[in-house]
């Protein structure tokens, strides 16, 4: 079965969020000024979850993200 690469890429960036989860901390939000945001109350404005884990997928080395997507594609095919 041929698999398009996109849904193959967006697998492996499943996968990997799921791998990362709550295994690495997220960072705080810049504002436009390059300082740390702040809400109305002053407490910081923290990414989510899913904007870390694709920050560091896009900041994995490639072999890492050629291992997940193997996987992705072996469940994918599986499926």
């Amino acid at each position: 079965m041929s698999l398009h690469p996109a849904t193959v890429e967006r697998a492996a960036l499943a996968i990997y969020t799921q791998f990362i989860c709550g295994g690495y901390p997220v960072r705080q939000v810049r504002d436009g000024m390059g300082r740390p945001a702040t809400d109305h109350e002053g407490r910081p404005i923290l990414e989510t979850p899913a904007e870390a884990a694709a920050r560091r997928w896009l900041a994995a080395p490639e072999l890492t993200r050629e291992r997940f997507r193997k996987e992705a594609k072996a469940a994918l095919e599986a499926a």
